[in-house]
C-alpha cells in the first residue's frame, strides 16, 4: 500500500507540469508580497529610511498608545498628532524628508473626525489649535458592541496587510491545486495506462485511495508552505507587534460593529481555517470530476467554473434571497476578511446572523462536499474497475 500511495504522489509532484505550477506560484507569492508588505503605506517614509525602519518607527509610535481603547485615549492620540501637524506648519520641508508617515494616528483621525474638522485645516485656519477646539466624535459613535470590554488598541495597520495578503494569494493557492490534481484520474485513462495500473498487486483494492491521499497531502501541503512562507515574510517585516489587540480597534479595517471579541491573530486563524476547509472542498471536488472525464485538460477547465462560477451569480440573484445567502458559503465567496468580519455576523447577508453558526456553516458544508465526493468517487471507480 505504501509504495502505491509512493507512486501516486511521484505522479503528481515529478512532473513538468507540477513544477510550473508551483514555481508560478511562488512568483506570484514574491509580487503579491511586495505589493501588500513593500510597498504597504505603513511603510512609506524618507528615501534614507529603509522600509523597515519607518515600519519600526510606525510601531513604536503605536507602542507608546497600547492600551483600553477610551475617548481620553483617542484625544491623547489626537493631541499627539495635532502637535505634529503643527511642527510641520512651521517647517514643512523638514517635516517632508525627516518623518516617517504615520498611519497609526492618521486612520485614528480619519474615523472621529468629520472631513471638514480633519487636522491640517484646522492648523491652516489656526495655527495655534487645540484639541479641545475640534469636535472629536466619541467611541460610542463607532458602534462597537458595548458588552466587549475593554477593546485594546495596538499597533494594527500591519495585521491589516497579513489579511490582504492572505486573501490575495488564496485565488492562486486553489488555481495552482486544481491544475497540479486535475489529473489524477483522467491522465491515466487520456494515456490508456489505467488498464495496466489495475494488474499490480493493489490495484484494483487501494489505488482509489493511494490517489485521494495523494492529492489531499499535496492540496494541504501547497496551502500551508505558502502561508507558512508568508507568515515568515510578516515576522520579518512587521513582527508580530499587536496580535492581542481587538479586532474591534482596527481603525484601517473599520471593522467596529463586529459583535465579538477577537484579536488580530485570532481573526488571522479563523480566516486560515475557513480557507483550509475550502481547499479540502475544492480537491475532493476536483478528483471527483477527474474520476469522470478522460482528459485532464477538461477536469481543470469543469474544475475552474465550478470554482468561479457562484461569484458570476453574485449579479443574477438580489441580495438577501437565499439563493443569494446560501452562496455566501461557498469558497468564492467566503474567504476575505471583509465577508468574515461584515457579512458572517449581518443574516441579511448569510443564513444566521451568530458568527460561530456561520463558521460551523462553512465547515459542515466543506466536510459534506468533501465526503460525498469522495464517496462518489470510490463507488464510481469501482463499477469502473470491474468492468
Amino acid at each position: 500500500m505504501y509504495m502505491l500511495y509512493k507512486f501516486e504522489l511521484k505522479k503528481i509532484v515529478k512532473t513538468k507540469l507540477f513544477s510550473g505550477v508551483c514555481l508560478a506560484l511562488l512568483v506570484t507569492t514574491l509580487g503579491a508580497m511586495w505589493t501588500v508588505f513593500y510597498i504597504s503605506p505603513m511603510g512609506i517614509g524618507p528615501k534614507e529610511m529603509s522600509k523597515r525602519s519607518v515600519v519600526q518607527y510606525n510601531q513604536k509610535f503605536a507602542r507608546q498608545y497600547e492600551g483600553d481603547l477610551t475617548d481620553s485615549k483617542i484625544k491623547e492620540v489626537l493631541s499627539d498628532y495635532l502637535a505634529f501637524y503643527k511642527s510641520r506648519k512651521q517647517d514643512e520641508n523638514k517635516y517632508q524628508e525627516e518623518i516617517p508617515n504615520n498611519v497609526f494616528s492618521y486612520r485614528i483621525a480619519d474615523a472621529v473626525l468629520n472631513p471638514k474638522d480633519n487636522l491640517p485645516n484646522q492648523v491652516d485656519k489656526n495655527p495655534n489649535v487645540s484639541i479641545d477646539d475640534i469636535p472629536v466624535k466619541p467611541i460610542s459613535s463607532l458602534g462597537i458592541n458595548k458588552d466587549i470590554k475593554p477593546i485594546k488598541l495596538t499597533s494594527y495597520y500591519g495585521w491589516s496587510d497579513l489579511y490582504k495578503m492572505t486573501e490575495v494569494i488564496y485565488i492562486p493557492i486553489v488555481m495552482a491545486i486544481i491544475v497540479a490534481c486535475s489529473g489524477i484520474f483522467s491522465s491515466e485513462r487520456a494515456a490508456n495506462i489505467d488498464q495496466l495500473l489495475l494488474a499490480t498487486k493493489h490495484g484494483r483494492k487501494r489505488l482509489t485511495t493511494s490517489k485521494i491521499c495523494a492529492v489531499g497531502l499535496v492540496s494541504v501541503t501547497l496551502f500551508l508552505v505558502t502561508s507558512l512562507l508568508i507568515l515568515g515574510s510578516f515576522f520579518i517585516f512587521y513582527g508580530f507587534d499587536g496580535w492581542n489587540g481587538s479586532i474591534q480597534a482596527n481603525f484601517e479595517l473599520a471593522t467596529f460593529t463586529f459583535p465579538i471579541a477577537l484579536s488580530h491573530l485570532q481573526v488571522y486563524l479563523v480566516m486560515l481555517g475557513i480557507q483550509l476547509f475550502n481547499v479540502l472542498f475544492i480537491s475532493s471536488l476536483g478528483i471527483l470530476i477527474s474520476s469522470f472525464t478522460n482528459s485532464p485538460f477538461i477536469s481543470m477547465i469543469i474544475s475552474l467554473v465550478i470554482f468561479v462560477i457562484p461569484k458570476g451569480l453574485d449579479k443574477l440573484f438580489t441580495v438577501g434571497t437565499l439563493p443569494n445567502k446560501v452562496q455566501q458559503y461557498l469558497p468564492i465567496n467566503n474567504f476575505s476578511v471583509d465577508t468574515i468580519l461584515q457579512k458572517m455576523t449581518n443574516n441579511e447577508e448569510v443564513l444566521r446572523n451568530s458568527f460561530t453558526a456561520n463558521l460551523l456553516i462553512i465547515g459542515v458544508t466543506a466536510c459534506l462536499v468533501m465526503v460525498v465526493s469522495l464517496v462518489v468517487t470510490s463507488t464510481h471507480q469501482k463499477k469502473y474497475y470491474a468492468s
